[in-house]
């Protein structure tokens, strides 16, 4: 089973999008997307606002939110 990261990551790879497009889409830096698919919570901000990139991630990358949470 993947982990939310990987999966994050697996979705942007088969996407064609680099970290630095995500980034621009969804106005998040690149240190945080990185963060977000090596699963660094000690890199990324409050709980509320990494919950928040994670949801913008996903609805950019058309995954679903809550099968990145199981």
């Amino acid at each position: 089973m993947n982990s939310f990261g990987s999966k994050l990551k697996i979705a942007r790879e088969q996407a064609g999008l680099s970290i630095s497009d995500v980034s621009r889409k969804i106005k998040i830096l690149s240190c945080y997307i990185k963060a977000l698919e090596n699963e660094d919570l000690e890199a990324l901000p409050t709980r509320v606002y990494t919950i928040g990139f994670v949801c913008s991630y996903a609805d950019l990358l058309g995954v679903d939110k809550h099968e990145l949470c199981e």
